[in-house]
Parts: structure tokens; C-alpha cells; sequence
């Protein structure tokens, strides 16, 4: 990523989101500090680690058979069912003058979701099966605790907790990646 890059992500967060929820404490914590090439590169860097990090736990989480709450609460099947058309749009700077989300009823986009599911689980698994990574692979102590509740609020059957500690945990991330930042 370059420093245009982003400057164009961020003026494009000013009309919509631009960064996936678990992604976005390190993208908040990063964003307005970077001020060249190098930066903007670091900041990429570490949002790829991030990103390692976040696969890890959504694999983990998956494995101990919590499929349905990363569906319901990460993956959002339920856009499958929209047709999308940008007017106007720039291949150059990625903007546009108008998004049009057309809601479908056609049994193709249920087979669509339900593609889009099975696809995202299978590559998940893939993931987490290489074992070529040169990323650190394990947690702090800190983000592996704040994991473990995660899995107790679930297995207590409260998924609306259990969200809030999984955050907790991709906030604690994140803050740790930042330190690299310097």
C-alpha cells in the first residue's frame, strides 16, 4: 500500500466502510499516523499480520464447532441476495457517483450464500493448515485469555457476550501490532 492508497481509503471511509470490523482497531489505531511510503507499507504490513491473526482465531473458533456464530455475526450470507451496480465508477481512484443494491428473490442467490459459506469455511481450513507462515503464530497471553471467554460465553450459549470478548480480543491485537509500528 502507498501512501495514496491511503488517502484514497480514507476518503473513501468518509461515505462508507472500508475496513472490516476486526480489522478496523488496527486500521483507527494506525491510520492518521502514517505519513509517507514507508509508513503506508508498514501499516499494510501489519494489517496483513493482523489479518493472520484474525484467520487463526476464526479457524480455531470453527474447529471447537462455532461455525453458525462466525456466519451470523462475520460472514453476512444475507448479501448474497442483492444485486449491486456502480454508475460512474473510476477504475483509477475507485470512486463512484452512485451504488444501487437491487434486493433479489431468486433461488440462485440462496445458492450463492450458501456457496459463499461453504467456500469461506473450506479456505479457512485450508489456512490454517499451512504451516509455511512467517508470521508469529502464537497469541499474547492476554489475547489467548480473552479468547478463552470468548469460548466459555459460548459454550454458556451467550453469543452477544461472546461478540464483545472476541472484539476485546482483536482490539488487544491490535494494540500489539502498533507497538512494530514505531
Amino acid at each position: 500500500m502507498t501512501l495514496y492508497d491511503l488517502k484514497l481509503l480514507i476518503e473513501e471511509e468518509k461515505r462508507e466502510g472500508v475496513i472490516s470490523t476486526h480489522s478496523k482497531y488496527i486500521w483507527d489505531l494506525l491510520k492518521d499516523k502514517v505519513v509517507d511510503d514507508t509508513g503506508a507499507l508498514k501499516l499494510s504490513k501489519l494489517m496483513r499480520e493482523n489479518m493472520h491473526y484474525i484467520l487463526s482465531i476464526f479457524s480455531f473458533l470453527a474447529e471447537k464447532g462455532y461455525k453458525d456464530f462466525l456466519i451470523k455475526y462475520f460472514l453476512h450470507p444475507e448479501y448474497a441476495n442483492y444485486s449491486i451496480k456502480f454508475e460512474g465508477f473510476d477504475p483509477i481512484t475507485g470512486l463512484y457517483k452512485k451504488m444501487t443494491k437491487t434486493k433479489g428473490i431468486k433461488k440462485q442467490y440462496k445458492n450463492n450464500a450458501e456457496r459463499y459459506i461453504r467456500i469461506s469455511f473450506e479456505s479457512l481450513e485450508q489456512y490454517s493448515l499451512k504451516k509455511n507462515r512467517n508470521l508469529k503464530k502464537r497469541l499474547t497471553d492476554e489475547a489467548e485469555s480473552s479468547l478463552k471467554e470468548t469460548i466459555r460465553d459460548l459454550e454458556n450459549g451467550d453469543e452477544k457476550k461472546a461478540l464483545l470478548r472476541l472484539h476485546k480480543t482483536f482490539k488487544i491485537v491490535a494494540k500489539n501490532l502498533v507497538k512494530k509500528f514505531s
